[in-house]
């Protein structure tokens, strides 16, 4: 006869709560080897059960700290309960897909600390993505540095922050405010601030200037658009905030400048798009060093609106204005689009003494008389190489004794479909600069003794009746000028003035002839032509 059915060794009864096991003991009758322990246990009903998801190390979701993201609950507290978990050694805030309303989150001095959002939803208006949104019209800024609102003296520890979105919803003064070095904001959407959108600072809360620099910052892969005044600010002085990296961010619709950099140096502006920002598309001031511009497009405001350069003119379509370039600073702007819009490169009195190196650029659409506006000092300098001016002047302003606008291998178009070629060019001096090419020739003015050669290399004469001609006004030290004579009414007078040539006599010039002169500075040394004789 069989034995008793065998039973699993555990069992758990869910109507008693009990637990059988069976105990075996070998050498014994069956029948007394089956025994019953019943245990009073207080288990409750499955379906109730509920353990706290794992937390990887390192790794601070938001969600298990309280914050709800549903576009309604103040998720500010379990937000900031988040951000202040993370430990010295850093670690990673999580932002699940969710809509955060916050009020002044203050990001802890913490080496290493990244904020992160769910990534692919940044820059999809009204999509699914990781928000963070102003709470109320209250809302001073969305997220600052800890050092900027304790006015600690001192720039904070690196950070990180990707695929978020900053929504100031026409709320919040500012959107972020950051006061670290070393720090990277990456893929993020930053929108809507009263204000400013994204701010590095060197300027505390308080208003007084940290004592350390902030240095390696990059800015790269965002969108900056419809703040009340900049998308993306430096705030700064006695250059604080150096060798910067602003690459590949769209820039738009802000009501001031799309981006305003105080006291600037050894900042890279490289693949970015700026458009129709109501200011500049690109103010900065170069505090020491070098800046350099590489393959953006400025597209300049085609509105109404008016930007007052330094002389006091108005432009009305604007690109990039660079203010007071030092003796020991350079500029390089180099493979650009400048479309409807202007660059003027001055000092806050109208000269810059530096040097600008302008290379493979297209102007074009700028509704001023010129695209590129400078004033320069004495010591100033301006190659340009390999630029193309389309529409309009290639440059205009002033210059100072002793400074040169260098113009080589360039193309302009005054008139749409007309290009001249710009070669060789050395000009200097005069309240505007005219550019002229080796391959363009300029009349003197009729009867004119004294002709100006300012910018030119070919010129021929005028003169419906005698003249003489007794100096070349406004060259400078270097300059090669090639004259025609077009007339038989023109003597050029070797005898006594700083014209050299001819051994020293006056020679009556036929139509036909021509000379060659080089300027030291102070005399115009002249090989004459008698072709006619």
């Amino acid at each position: 006869m069989a034995g008793p059915k065998e039973r699993d060794p555990f069992r758990f009864d869910s109507s008693s709560y009990s637990l059988r096991n069976k105990i075996s003991s070998y050498g014994k009758n069956k029948k007394d080897n089956n025994h019953i322990v019943k245990l009073s246990m207080a288990f409750p009903p499955v379906g109730s059960l509920s353990f706290p998801p794992p937390q990887r190390q390192g790794f601070y979701n938001v969600k298990d700290f309280g914050a709800k993201g549903d576009g309604v609950a103040d998720d500010t507290a379990a937000i900031q309960a988040a951000l202040d978990a993370v430990p010295t050694g850093g670690g990673k805030v999580f932002f699940p897909v969710g809509t955060y309303l916050v009020k002044n989150l203050s990001l802890p001095n913490v080496a290493g600390i990244t904020l992160e959002g769910e990534t692919g939803h940044v820059s999809i208006p009204g999509g699914a993505g990781s928000e963070l949104k102003a709470l109320d019209s209250s809302v001073a800024y969305l997220l600052a540095s800890l050092n900027y609102v304790n006015s600690t003296g001192y720039s904070g520890n690196p950070a990180t922050i990707r695929h978020l979105r900053f929504d100031g919803d026409d709320k919040s003064t500012d959107c972020v405010i950051l006061q670290s070095w070393n720090t990277t904001v990456d893929d993020c959407s930053i929108f809507g601030a009263t204000q400013d959108g994204l701010t590095f600072t060197t300027i505390q809360a308080s208003g007084a200037q940290i004592s350390n620099n902030m240095v390696n910052c990059v800015v790269r892969g965002n969108e900056l658009h419809n703040n009340g005044r900049y998308g993306f600010r430096t705030r700064s002085t006695s250059t604080k905030i150096t060798d910067l990296d602003f690459e590949s961010n769209l820039v738009f619709d802000n009501g001031g400048d799309g981006a305003h950099c105080d006291d600037s140096a050894n900042y890279h502006v490289f693949g970015n798009h700026f458009y129709a920002n109501e200011g500049w598309q690109f103010w900065c001031n170069p505090g020491e060093q070098a800046l350099r511009f590489v393959s953006n497009l400025f597209n300049g405001d085609d509105s109404s609106a008016t930007i007052t350069e330094w002389n006091g003119s108005v432009t009305r379509k604007t690109a990039v204005y660079i203010q007071d370039i030092n003796s020991d600073e350079s500029i390089i702007f180099a493979n650009n689009v400048v479309q409807a819009g202007v660059v003027q490169a001055t000092a806050g009195g109208g000269t810059s003494a530096g040097r600008i190196l302008s290379v493979g650029n297209n102007f074009m659409g700028a509704s001023a008389d010129a695209h590129f506006v400078i004033g320069l000092g004495s010591t100033a300098r301006l190659y340009s190489t390999g630029d193309s001016f389309q529409d309009a002047a290639p440059y205009r302003g002033t210059a100072a004794s002793g400074a040169v606008v260098y113009a080589s291998n360039c193309v302009t178009s005054a008139t749409p479909g007309i290009s001249v070629p710009i070669d060789g060019q050395l000009v200097q001096v005069g309240s505007t600069i005219p550019l002229k090419s080796h391959h363009q020739v300029v009349t003197f003015g009729a009867n004119d003794a004294t002709p100006s050669v300012a910018g030119g290399y070919l010129f021929k004469t005028n003169n419906g009746s005698s003249t003489t001609v007794t100096a070349l006004d406004d060259g400078h030290a270097g300059q090669v000028v090639r004259i025609i004579v077009n007339d038989a009414n023109t003597t050029i007078d070797f005898t006594g003035t700083t014209l050299k040539g001819n051994q020293g006599s006056n020679w009556a010039a036929g139509n036909g002839d021509h000379m060659t002169c080089v300027f030291d500075g102070t005399n115009w040394y002249c090989d004459v032509s008698d072709d006619t004789a």
